[in-house]
Parts: C-alpha cells; sequence; structure tokens
C-alpha cells in the first residue's frame, strides 16, 4: 500500500512554523512570500501553513502560547457511545450474560464492540465459580502430562490413536 504523500507535522514542527512566519512578519502581518518560503524550507504545501498560521492567534488567545493544535484526532467517524447500553448489563441475571453474544443481545450493541470493549478491559470478563482458573498444582500436573505424552525421538505429541478410552 502506497503511503501517504502529505507530510504530518509535530506539534514542535507547527510551533517552528508558526515562529518562522513571525520572524517574517511585520506587526503581525507576514511579508509577501513568507508563507511559501516556509513552506519550502518544512518541506509541506503553502496552505499547510497558512492553516497552522490562520490557527496561531486563537492558540496564543487561549494559552498564551503559539502552540497551533493538530487536527489529526478529529478524523474519521466518531465513535458511537455505547456507555449506557453497557450499564444495562449490571443488573441482568447472569445466566444471560454468560456468553458475549448473549450479552451483546441484552445490551443491544453489535457483538464486535462488546469483544473490543472486553480486550480493552472497558468491561470486565469474570471468570465463574464453576469454571474457576488454573492452580498452580494443576497447571504442573498438565503440563507433567503433556510432557509424557511426546514422543521423544521426533519431539511430536502422541496422537493417542491406540489408546482405549473408558468413560465412566
Amino acid at each position: 500500500m502506497p503511503t501517504s504523500k502529505t507530510k504530518e507535522l509535530t506539534d514542535e514542527e507547527r510551533e517552528r512554523v508558526v515562529f518562522a512566519v513571525l520572524s517574517l512578519s511585520d506587526h503581525g502581518v507576514p511579508h509577501r512570500g513568507a508563507v511559501a518560503f516556509v513552506a519550502d524550507e518544512f518541506d509541506v504545501d503553502p496552505s499547510t501553513v497558512s492553516q497552522i498560521w490562520k490557527r496561531a492567534p486563537e492558540a496564543f488567545a487561549c494559552s498564551g502560547d503559539y502552540k497551533s493544535k493538530s487536527f489529526k484526532d478529529k478524523r474519521g467517524r466518531p465513535p458511537t457511545d455505547y456507555t449506557a447500553a453497557l450499564e444495562t448489563l449490571r443488573g441482568v441475571e447472569l445466566y444471560r450474560r454468560s456468553t458475549v453474544r448473549s450479552s451483546a443481545a441484552v445490551c443491544d450493541a453489535p457483538r464486535s464492540t462488546l469483544h473490543r470493549r472486553i480486550k480493552d478491559a472497558a468491561v470486565v470478563a469474570h471468570t465463574t465459580v464453576v469454571n474457576p482458573l488454573l492452580t498452580e498444582a494443576n497447571e504442573a500436573a498438565r503440563m507433567a502430562w503433556c510432557t509424557a505424552h511426546l514422543d521423544q525421538r521426533s519431539l511430536l505429541f502422541d496422537d493417542m490413536m491406540d489408546t482405549i478410552h473408558v468413560c465412566r
């Protein structure tokens, strides 16, 4: 995939652009050709420099600093707020929120959104008492069983096709 032809300026570079235009201006009005000169110096389009220069007085009025803020975070579709829908999960019985699919159906949120929130730890998935996490002893016993079923010559796992399984 080809990279973008536009250059993303950092906060420090945008601040240096503002000071470069300020150095080429009288009483806040840039000299003729100053914007194009600064654009060549920073290897960006002149419209980028003029946008940064137009936002600089607003930034100075707010913070007393000529840091022109970036609009990088304002790109794309804004995320839908599902916090109220996810709060309804707290009052739902355990059997109705035992799986991601049933939880998503209860709170009217997409399953993929709920899964993403679980991965981001915005929604905490709990293990049940019926299926607790492995203890140290259980984990050691499982590892011993697995290593006992390894073929030492080839380091392949025994397929257990010659084993009789008895169900109780």
